[in-house]
């Protein structure tokens, strides 16, 4: 019988709502991995969004799920899908992640290795192109 932790599911748009972390840690206590992928998005005020978190609160919130132990089960993404999310119409784009997340990371006080972690490592493992 396969297991989740046998697997690798990853439970994508969790940062819908990240003011009480407990359905990521029950996910993430499971075995699956956790992906904030809504980064940069969305940049206007519709109010739809207005309950999106910031991206510093996303950073905090994976600073925190990795303090717990959690760091090489969460993944995170830009989500660019739109026209109006490229720099060409005003959006942050895909750069956004390197040149404006990254740095956040620091700032925030998390661990020197976190973002490499969450950006290559995990992705590395999940997609299979890790060394054995």
């Amino acid at each position: 019988m396969t297991t989740i932790s046998e697997t690798w599911a990853v439970l994508g748009h969790m940062d819908y709502d990240i003011r009480l972390l407990e359905p990521h840690r029950r996910a993430l206590r499971l075995g699956m991995n956790v992906e904030l992928d809504l980064f940069g998005y969305p940049a206007w005020t519709n109010e739809n969004f207005l309950h999106f978190p910031t991206d510093s609160q996303r950073v905090s919130a994976l600073i925190q799920l990795a303090s717990e132990g959690f760091a090489d089960q969460l993944l995170i993404s830009h989500d660019v899908c739109q026209k109006i999310q490229l720099m060409s119409r005003g959006g942050f784009s895909y750069a956004h992640i390197p040149s404006h997340i990254a740095p956040l990371f620091a700032a925030l006080g998390a661990p020197a290795d976190l973002f490499s972690r969450i950006t290559v490592d995990t992705p590395r493992r999940l997609l299979g192109w890790a060394p054995d």
